[in-house]
């Protein structure tokens, strides 16, 4: 069931266990530009994390195998994860994603309307009052094309 909008209760109740954290490493980041490393967030939180400079290494790949979490939220890097990263939560569940494991994105719009290249864009050509971030499982078909979690609106400046 595609774009299919479900609750977040149906996914979480109460805290996350966050057992680690993959991080894009620095020395890559700052070359693209508008990104601050969430170590000291991640230390005072007593949360586990390592740094990727290709988020597709198989020590990636082998690490996340053996961590079998429940949830990966990828920010702002799905049009780099590969399938097979994705395919380890059929590994687990028998199936791409379902209400208690997967890889969860964001994109900046109303999905899954707003599925699509430059979302915030198309909100200021538009002149909406407000704007939408969306929560959705990913698949590796479509690439804002998984059922959407949740979605939030907040006015528009």
């Amino acid at each position: 069931m595609a774009n299919a909008i479900i609750t977040s209760k149906e996914y979480c109740t109460g805290k996350l266990d966050i057992p680690h954290v993959f991080c894009l490493h620095p020395s890559f980041a700052y070359s693209a530009g508008g990104y601050e490393p969430p170590f000291r967030v991640l230390t005072d939180a007593g949360i586990s994390f390592s740094y990727f400079e290709h988020v597709n290494s198989d020590d990636v790949y082998e690490r996340m195998k053996k961590i079998a979490p429940r949830y990966v939220f990828v920010c702002g890097l799905r049009q780099i994860v590969d399938p097979r990263l994705l395919r380890l939560t059929a590994e687990w569940e028998n199936r791409l994603y379902s209400p208690s494991r997967g890889f969860i994105g964001f994109h900046p719009s109303d999905l899954p309307d707003g599925a699509g290249l430059s979302p915030v864009q198309w909100t200021i050509l538009d002149k909406a009052n407000a704007a939408t971030v969306s929560a959705f499982f990913l698949g590796d078909a479509d690439i804002d094309g998984g059922d959407v979690v949740t979605n939030r609106d907040f006015p528009a400046p």
